[in-house]
């Protein structure tokens, strides 16, 4: 069980994959994604989401720092690869910069874990 803000970390490290847009519409239309602003660090969001630090993740929102992902973003990423982390029954997105790698990761598990709830 991972129950320190260490282990947290490096476990949604681990599970965090640049991963084509196009295959996250489906939680898309569920409801279930989450843009995470480029300036913050989606682990370190991931982490106080899943640690459900509500008054972080209510600050974030009122500052329209996460929010759920919008129409017109989810068209502009259409043919874009973005970064993404499943932080359960969320998906956090973030759009992908140009100083990111393109690293190629399973990204599928997590997403059967959440579209099988």
């Amino acid at each position: 069980m991972i129950n320190t803000k260490e282990n947290k970390q490096a476990e949604i490290n681990s599970q965090t994959a640049l991963i084509p847009w196009k295959e996250l519409l489906r939680f898309f239309a569920r409801g279930k994604t989450i843009e995470v602003m480029p300036y913050l660090d989606l682990v370190d969001v991931g982490v106080e989401i899943v640690s459900n630090n509500q008054q972080q993740i209510t600050r974030w929102m009122n500052q329209q720092d996460i929010r759920m992902v919008t129409d017109d973003t989810a068209k502009k990423w259409l043919d874009q690869d973005v970064w993404a982390v499943v932080c359960k029954p969320w998906v956090l997105v973030q759009q992908q910069t140009k100083g990111d790698s393109k690293i190629a990761f399973k990204f599928e598990s997590s997403l059967n874990i959440i579209n099988n709830n």
